[in-house]
């Protein structure tokens, strides 16, 4: 069967070092679907490398077959040129992009783009960024190609290449006349079993054609254009988009006819063939959640079968997509259908298969999970991360030790999203051997975990601790450290920098690895230091002197308490003020004026702010409400950062004032752009803001909190709290400008409240003069399906966007 889409064709090309840039330029891709497809007929088949490998063959000539089929060409670079590839040229974008010239001079296709980021001043370009450079200043020259410079910084590049990307699809797809329809569908198709296939094709279409003869009666009957009834128009459209033909340029209903048909006409006039017509609708827009399903669902398929058909047999892969994701959601086996569903997958498309993968990751019985095991030893690289994903969350269903076998045994660089006691319980119970092969897997923390987990259960050998100190990575050189330190093996402050800080060389500059891992070392080795050995480390200018003074005072807070809230209530000048001095008494007033740091506010400041970090650090634990006020002050202070144990001060002595200060105090460490960590995710910052907040959301969103934290809010607050707030105030949350929080907050909305005030809040959202469709679709969830339906693929959501 042919779809009922025109297909552009797009190669994205570009050396290695753009692998965000090549992942942002795909959702530019699935945005420009999702949006314009609808409406302008065209779908963008985005492919690269990552669509082509591994086959058989010169790897090179698999990805330029892709590109002989391709529409447009969009090639980027940054600095990297690649290396060759064994067919006489430099590297595989210059023999993609030679390619794409050669079939442009000749058949007038793929249309070209180049994209380039900045590149700054360049002292030294060396070979690969040399050969960039004369490449950008050849394609500049000679004016044949679309050519665009877009910015270094990685978040401005997105949003100029989305712009740009789009508007060219526009431009390109307006200059097309003739299309390729769809042949990759053959006749062996009509066999398989579908919702037509059901002695009741006669049926369907009797049925379409009485719908057809209802609505024209209706429009006859009007005697002016001014007089038709706009549901009737949107009948008739959804009654001649069931006939779906090749090169129809609308083969479901739109969005917004969709919407309206929801709010105005009356299903109870709707033939069966136009409730299902408007439930595939739903389907064909769940990705974007913007079109309802739920209603026609339940009107059309109580028990979901004709959904799990759609998923195997659907023509439209979007289709089949969506009807796997909701059938997961839902919870739903396939059943009787296991068997087609094994048949099936072999040959279905990649996005299909990725979906069908997902689908055996969270709802797949072990029969189907034996596909996704299958699949995974095929090492295809458009499925191999899916179908671990899916072994991962099949395994976790059954007990999270299975699934960290998994992963260590496999070499599998995935998360397992568990937290550090669930893990360091299950590692109790796994292998030797395999916690063995977890030292040499290719993830870092997986190495450093397993690492951990053989010193707790005493199997780590000094050789392996020894040769793990030198392990390319930070993470796993601080844990060996940590099992030395374990060992009672001696190791000095100045030892632990050398083994666990190193200097990494990048495109961008040298940059330090191992800092932050450092920090967490410092306190250990300092706790076995005398107090005469720590006070005198403390009054030093520099590291560690913040971790000395943190030691000494967990060692004698009641004691030193007071003197060291004096000190952050001056930031340390005081205390800095005498090392200065005892520089002068110490060297004389010129060489120990010399001897200080000319740069004032290096120690004024920036160290002065570590200091106080030192202090914070232990209040947080031992402190009281007496504290607050340091804590409110020293927070205000660009260098110190928000740390999880500051937020459980805050939960004990806070108040809902100190909700604005929480949002927008600095989370970010690891001292500099290029190597900077999140110090404490929204997660966490959420889950407090709601117990200082005693749950109340009104009076937490009357605080000034950013977007990405009043999402993660409303995702976290207890079903208790969406009960708790009013009509009112839940309605003025679905009309928030971020539309990303009225999803959550519907999505909370339809979990949370009864069918009954779900139904007069859809009801009063749909008397606004503006209605959002992602608010109707959730709430027709709760509206139309049953309660233990709405409880699973609510949950399931709130998983996603958490």
């Amino acid at each position: 069967m042919v779809t009922s889409k025109k297909v552009l064709s797009v190669f994205l090309a570009s050396p290695g070092d753009l692998i965000d840039e090549r992942r942002h330029a795909r959702d530019a891709a699935e945005e420009w679907n999702a949006v314009n497809s609808d409406r302008t007929g065209w779908i963008i088949d985005l492919l690269g490398w990552e669509d082509t490998l591994p086959q058989s063959g010169r790897p090179q000539e698999i990805i330029n077959t892709e590109i002989r089929r391709s529409l447009l060409f969009i090639g980027m670079m940054n600095r990297a040129w690649g290396s060759p590839t064994g067919n006489g040229f430099t590297s595989g974008f210059h023999e993609e992009f030679e390619l794409a010239s050669s079939l442009q001079r000749e058949n007038g296709r793929p249309e070209i783009a180049l994209f380039f980021k900045e590149l700054g001043a360049v002292a030294d370009p060396g070979e690969q960024l040399r050969r960039v450079i004369e490449f950008r200043e050849e394609v500049f020259a000679s004016k044949k190609f679309f050519v665009k410079q877009l910015s270094y910084d990685l978040a401005i590049w997105k949003d100029e290449f989305r712009k740009v990307f789009h508007k060219l699809v526009f431009n390109y797809i307006d200059q097309l006349d003739v299309i390729k329809e769809d042949d990759e569908e053959t006749g062996d198709a009509a066999e398989k079993p579908s919702i037509d296939a059901k002695g009741r094709d006669g049926d369907l279409i009797r049925g379409k054609m009485a719908s057809l003869k209802i609505v024209s009666d209706i429009l006859l009957e009007a005697d002016n254009d001014y007089e038709v009834d706009p549901i009737s128009v949107i009948r008739l459209r959804l009654i001649a988009s069931s006939w779906r033909r090749p090169g129809m340029n609308e083969a479901y209903l739109g969005t917004h006819d969709a919407n309206l048909m929801y709010r105005n006409g009356s299903d109870t006039e709707l033939r069966e063939t136009e409730r299902f017509g408007l439930m595939e609708s739903g389907l064909f827009h769940y990705s974007s959640q913007n079109a309802p399903l739920w209603k026609w669902v339940s009107n059309t398929d109580k028990n979901l079968s004709s959904i799990r058909i759609l998923a195997l047999y659907s023509s439209d892969d979007a289709i089949r997509i969506s009807a796997l994701k909701i059938l997961s959601r839902c919870e739903i086996q396939f059943g009787g259908l296991e068997k087609d569903f094994k048949q099936e997958f072999p040959e279905a498309k990649t996005p299909v298969k990725n979906a069908m993968l997902q689908y055996i990751g969270e709802q797949g019985s072990d029969d189907l999970v034996q596909l996704a095991l299958k699949e995974f030893e095929k090492s295809d690289y458009a499925t191999v991360s899916t179908a671990s994903s899916a072994i991962i969350a099949a395994y976790r269903r059954v007990s999270l030790e299975e699934s960290i076998k998994f992963v260590l045994e496999k070499n599998v660089a995935l998360s397992l999203a568990a937290a550090p006691d669930e893990l360091a319980g299950a590692a109790a119970n796994l292998p030797i051997r395999s916690l063995e092969s977890g030292l040499t897997h290719r993830d870092a923390g997986m190495r450093a975990f397993a690492l951990a987990a053989l010193n707790r259960r005493g199997q780590l050998t000094v050789a392996k601790r020894q040769e793990l100190l030198n392990d390319p990575s930070a993470v796993v050189r601080a844990a060996a450290v940590k099992a030395a330190l374990d060992a009672n093996e001696a190791i000095s402050l100045d030892e632990c920098e050398k083994i666990v800080v190193r200097t990494v060389k990048g495109l961008s500059g040298d940059t330090l690895q191992g800092t932050e891992e450092l920090e967490t070392l410092r306190a250990d080795i300092l706790s076995s230091e005398s107090d005469i050995q720590l006070s005198e480390i403390a009054e030093e200018l520099y590291q560690p002197a913040e971790n000395a003074y943190a030691v000494l005072l967990t060692r004698h807070w009641k004691s030193r308490a007071e003197k060291a809230r004096r000190n952050v209530r001056d930031r340390f000048k005081s205390h800095f003020d005498n090392i200065r001095e005892e520089y002068v008494n110490k060297y004389g007033e010129i060489l120990g004026t010399k001897l200080f740091p000319e740069n004032t506010s290096l120690i004024y400041e920036y160290r002065a702010s570590k200091m106080v970090r030192s202090v914070l650090d232990v209040i947080a634990v031992l402190g009281d409400s007496r504290d607050l006020e340091s804590f409110r002050i020293s927070l205000l202070d660009k260098y110190t950062t928000l740390k999880p144990e500051d937020l459980r001060f805050f939960e004990k002595y806070g108040e809902i004032e100190d909700l604005d200060l929480l949002s927008s105090a600095n989370r970010i460490s690891g001292g500099s752009l290029l190597n900077s960590k999140m110090s404490l995710p929204n997660t966490a910052l959420a889950k407090s803001i709601l117990r200082i907040g005693k749950g109340d959301l009104a009076a937490i969103f009357d605080r000034d909190i950013s977007s990405e934290i009043r999402r993660s809010v409303a995702v976290h607050a207890s079903k208790a709290s969406v009960l708790g707030a009013s009509d009112k105030e839940i309605l003025n949350w679905l009309n928030d400008k971020d539309d990303e929080l009225r999803r959550i907050f519907a999505i909370r909305v339809a979990q949370s409240c009864t069918k009954r005030r779900v139904r007069s809040l859809l009801a009063a959202h749909h008397e606004q003069s503006y209605v959002f469709y992602n608010v109707t679709h959730w709430l027709d969830l709760a509206a139309s399906m049953p309660a233990s339906t709405v409880a699973r693929v609510t949950a399931q959501a709130l998983k996603e966007v958490a």
